[in-house]
């Protein structure tokens, strides 16, 4: 039998639209799960409003993309999961060229766009290479 739509979603988190009584629309998150009770399939849903989530979200964009210093998030693997405007301007890459890329070999080969700025990546990456569990890191330019 092939496997029923309702398998895109099963065991996965999304996010969609809520509707409000009024008709207002707000951010939600849904997540689904299902198991078996002899021969009887049962589902659950949580649906949780993000709206607050979604607020802090685009205050911490708006606080990194209007930065004069790069301000560089990585997971917890090295990762790069976000790289702002100024890090562009001051390391020479884009944040679509580095996104998934480990962020310690992108700032030691950095493309510089000043001899400040490669200073400001190089003592970035010798004072952080080796520790572990970095999930955020910012170069300060040198000014």
């Amino acid at each position: 039998m092939p496997p029923r739509r309702e398998a895109h979603v099963i065991g996965k988190t999304v996010e969609l639209a809520g509707l409000r009584a009024n008709g207002t629309e707000f951010p939600i998150e849904l997540s689904l799960a299902t198991w078996f009770l002899d021969d009887d399939r049962y589902y659950t849903g949580l649906i949780r409003d993000i709206t607050e989530r979604k607020q802090a979200e685009e205050k911490f964009r708006s606080v990194t993309e209007s930065a004069i210093d790069p301000i560089i998030s990585a997971d917890h693997t090295g990762s790069i999961i976000s790289w702002n405007k100024a890090a562009t301007r001051i390391l020479g890459y884009t944040e679509d060229q580095v996104v998934e890329t480990d962020w310690r070999n992108t700032a030691s080969r950095s493309r510089a766009s000043s001899p400040r700025g490669w200073s400001a990546a190089q003592r970035c990456v010798t004072r952080l290479s080796g520790q572990q569990g970095i999930r955020s890191t910012r170069i300060r330019s040198a000014r």
